[in-house]
């Protein structure tokens, strides 16, 4: 059985581009990513705004669901649906580590060079 099968809720998610470090959702983003045994990923994030927290300008909810599978320490999201259209048909790599059974890194560098970073951490009841 693969140790991402679960619920991860987003810790942090930061962007780093020529040594500048920016939070495109903000600080405090919320999230969720789960994966299944039998092969779905589903993925939720959404900007800060919870409460008192302003969400950042331009910051917008990203969401997208389909199959995954993972080849050593890469995950491969092959997306069926989102709410980014280009998105919809495409494969997204994320390379993982596992900082433990509750701490999940995934990251990726964009189409712009920027090296991204989600921190995930294991729901629990």
């Amino acid at each position: 059985m693969d140790d991402l099968i679960g619920v991860w809720t987003l810790d942090g998610f930061s962007a780093e581009r020529e040594g500048e470090v920016t939070h495109p959702l903000g600080e405090h983003p919320g999230g969720m990513l789960v994966y299944t045994a039998d092969g779905w990923v589903s993925a939720l994030l959404v900007p800060e705004g919870h409460g008192d927290r302003p969400a950042p300008e331009h910051a917008t909810t990203a969401a997208y669901a389909g199959r995954w599978e993972r080849s050593g320490d890469t995950v491969l999201h092959h997306v069926r649906l989102s709410l980014h259209a280009p998105w919809v048909g495409t494969i997204l790599r994320r390379d993982v580590r596992l900082a433990s059974e509750t701490e999940l890194e995934l990251t990726t560098t964009s189409s712009s060079g920027a090296h991204w970073s989600l921190r995930w951490r294991r729901a629990t009841a």
